[in-house]
């Protein structure tokens, strides 16, 4: 028995000493925060998506979604909420992409209203945002119907 217990102690440091170190641990989780220059970069693809947006451009603005959504799922996580946004951003401009190059531009006006309206309302003025962001809801319902995700948030 003592005999049989010192050869399954030898087995299990025998073992432990084989172990590749490291094999089968899982990479270092994202914290979910991110740096003062990630979020740098971050805002810089969101403005420059929003420019392209604007300008009717939705494959440049698809681009730049795609690098917002790949950036926070590598830095933030695939789990975390900011990536999920993100993923969500880069379906509903893959939908606007598809449209012809007459209806991004026309688009590109709508969403110009809309971020219009907002600077007005962001300083209280509601009524004189409120006909910009008429004008956005209506082009987004003629253009893409009530249903996409940029005519409810209008």
């Amino acid at each position: 028995m003592r005999k049989t217990l010192g050869m399954v102690v030898l087995g299990l440091v025998i073992m432990m000493l084989t172990a590749r170190h490291g094999q089968g641990v899982a990479p270092p989780v994202p914290s979910g925060k991110l740096t003062a220059e990630q979020q740098k970069q971050i805002d810089s693809w969101w403005i420059r998506q929003q420019v392209a947006a604007q300008a009717g451009k939705m494959a440049e603005a698809l681009r730049l979604a795609r690098e917002v959504e790949s950036s926070r799922q590598r830095w933030q996580g695939k789990g975390h909420w900011e990536t999920v946004d993100a993923r969500f951003e880069v379906e509903d401009v893959q939908r606007l992409e598809r449209l012809s190059d007459a209806d991004q531009k026309t688009v590109g006006m709508s969403i110009q209203r809309f971020w219009q309206s907002q600077r007005l309302q962001v300083k209280g003025k509601h009524r004189e945002g409120e006909p910009h962001l008429r004008e956005a809801l209506a082009i987004s319902k003629r253009v893409v119907g009530e249903e996409h995700p940029f005519t409810t948030d209008c």
